[in-house]
């Protein structure tokens, strides 16, 4: 995996994640378990290179 690639999991993690808080609500085991994908991926672009800028921006990608 590349960090580009990292970066679309990532920035895919984040979506799935607005999406649980807006079906389920914060705190539910939906969003939880998202938010846990989250960080999961954000882990992995952060061991492919992907810097602060480039996590910050995956909700406007």
């Amino acid at each position: 995996m590349d960090k580009i690639c990292a970066l679309q999991k990532a920035t895919d993690a984040v979506a799935v994640l607005s999406l649980a808080i807006h079906d389920y609500g914060e705190g539910t085991p939906e969003a939880t378990g998202a938010a846990d994908a989250v960080r999961d991926t954000f882990l992995v672009a952060r061991a492919h290179g992907a810097t602060d800028d480039d996590l910050r921006a995956t909700h406007r990608r």
